[in-house]
């Protein structure tokens, strides 16, 4: 593939400035079909940009790939990143963007693949969760004395997605970037957990 396309910081929701990176091959006049690659973070950190390796694999396997921004914390919590996700899945079904509108997927890994779950159940598409975080309140209600620790971030943002280490549990930092979704409230967790919903 030589003519790769990369059109970076498109708008996609003008209410909240959220944007998108868009991948495509120049050399097909369509694409058959588009994936939505979702980075993760705990959905309090990443950004689209660490996701770019696994947006080239896709169009090189023949697909437009949307590699979109959402709102993150502490700006924004449960459930903006849905929302988020709802708009970009509209923008994208009207867009003009050269591939067949009656296929769209997704693609996501941590937050990112609870967020493709979500988008599944709400819209029927296929997708793809590595990691995806599914079964929020059951985990939380078995974890009662684990003690949340946000814990060493650093470099998270500066490394591609496929290069963070997820070996091992570290499970007060999982506790700290779940319950920092919610921002204390604890009344959202089952119908947060996509678990529930899926059939």
């Amino acid at each position: 593939m030589t003519n790769l396309v990369t059109k970076t910081d498109v708008e996609y929701d003008p209410i909240n400035h959220q944007l998108t990176d868009i991948y495509y091959d120049a050399e097909k006049a369509e694409s058959k079909g588009a994936i939505i690659d979702i980075h993760g973070g705990g959905w309090f950190r990443g950004n689209k940009s660490k996701d770019a390796d696994s947006s080239i694999r896709f169009v090189k396997a023949g697909y437009l790939v949307v590699t979109p921004a959402y709102r993150i914390t502490p700006n924004a919590f449960y459930p903006a990143p849905l929302e988020d996700m709802d708009h970009l899945f509209e923008w994208l079904k009207k867009s003009d963007l050269p591939f067949n509108h009656d296929h769209i997927g997704a693609f996501g890994s941590s937050a990112g693949g609870n967020m493709t779950v979500e988008l599944a159940i709400k819209y029927g598409i296929p997708i793809v969760s590595l990691s995806g975080i599914l079964d929020i309140d059951k985990w939380l209600s078995e974890h009662q004395d684990v003690v949340a620790a946000e814990g060493d971030t650093s470099g998270f943002n500066s490394t591609a997605s496929a290069n963070i280490n997820q070996t091992g549990a570290n499970d007060p930092f999982y506790k700290w970037f779940v319950t920092n979704y919610f921002n204390g409230r604890t009344d959202q967790y089952a119908e947060a957990t996509p678990v529930h919903r899926v059939t």
